[in-house]
């Protein structure tokens, strides 16, 4: 399958390319930039469109990336697309999730299973999209250091801490469930999971490979926290 032009920029990042060789970018993927700064109508490098009519739009390599202040201007124009993707996947996932739980009452083992097997279903279909956009991803994820994005991973599994700690407290009780698993061993685990997942998705060498690992992770990790959420 052939490579969005978005992704092929975000390659050309994650090779290390420095601005003499930005001017060699393969000429659709420079056509989406261009795109971008002649103000072309259309929904151009964020959803990897195909570059409208650029007649009658000539600029040269400094009017170019006049229209990007730096670099790290491009780098964001690359990634906050699925950064906000993700951000809005998480919001949605989370709302979902709580949807299984009646507030004030019991929590019944047979929710908590539902519960984790929803959040697997999830897992895996997230990791699947992400799998589709993973260069972008890994600018993300992985080389964003010196960028607003450096964090992003870090913001990640931050949020797991706390949707994890909220569903504690629903089970067990807010006083109790902090004594269930501790905020350092609970953010290690969160981390370790989403480490996992984002290796995973940088790494499979196909979708099969992508959505075998993704289920080993979600059973192994999804069998502790029964183990807790059930105490």
């Amino acid at each position: 399958m052939a490579k969005s032009p978005t992704r092929k920029i975000a390659k050309l990042f994650l090779e290390g390319g420095d601005r003499s060789e930005q001017r060699q970018l393969p000429g659709d993927a420079r056509a989406h930039l261009e795109e971008r700064s002649c103000g072309v109508s259309g929904r151009g490098v964020r959803e990897g469109e195909p570059a409208q009519d650029l007649q009658g739009c000539r600029r040269d390599h400094r009017a170019f990336y006049k229209h990007f202040k730096d670099k790290e201007a491009l780098f964001s124009e690359l990634v906050e697309p699925l950064a906000s993707m993700i951000r809005k996947a998480y919001a949605q996932g989370e709302e979902r999730g709580f949807a299984g739980y009646d507030e004030g009452k019991p929590v019944t083992p047979e929710q908590v299973r539902a519960a984790l097997e929803a959040k697997a279903a999830g897992t895996l279909a997230t990791t699947a999209m992400l799998y589709s956009h993973r260069d972008i991803y890994e600018l993300l994820v992985f080389r964003s250091y010196g960028t607003p994005y450096e964090h992003f991973l870090d913001w990640l599994v931050d949020e797991e801490d706390r949707t994890t700690l909220r569903v504690l407290e629903l089970i067990h009780g807010a006083e109790k469930a902090r004594t269930v698993i501790s905020k350092e061993s609970l953010h290690i685990v969160n981390h370790a999971f989403y480490s996992a997942l984002s290796e995973n998705i940088i790494h499979a060498k196909s979708v099969e490979e992508l959505n075998a690992t993704t289920e080993v992770i979600s059973t192994f990790f999804n069998a502790g926290w029964e183990k807790y959420r059930m105490l």
